[in-house]
């Protein structure tokens, strides 16, 4: 085994120990394990949607052209025609 796969099989043993532990705690409190997995999966689908919003934030602004020639086409305003009645 790689060490990819030795991290992702010891990542994977992890995972599946937090949930045999969240589950008897659940259990022991009375509640139902159900709740918790649906719960955890709307954390999970949010938070994939956060990433690719944040994904779009970032290829948007990495889009907008910040050079100075974007500016050549419009006019400079005087200030003092604004103060004129």
């Amino acid at each position: 085994m790689t060490d990819e796969e030795l991290m992702r099989a010891a990542l994977d043993e992890a995972r599946e120990a937090a949930w045999d532990a969240a589950r008897a705690a659940v259990e022991t409190a009375g509640g139902d394990i159900r709740v918790c997995e649906k719960q955890l999966a709307s954390c999970e689908a949010e938070q994939t949607k956060a990433e690719e919003t944040a994904r779009q934030a970032k290829d948007a602004a990495d889009d907008i052209d910040y050079s100075p020639d974007q500016y050549d086409d419009f006019e400079l305003l005087d200030p003092e025609d604004f103060l004129k009645p």
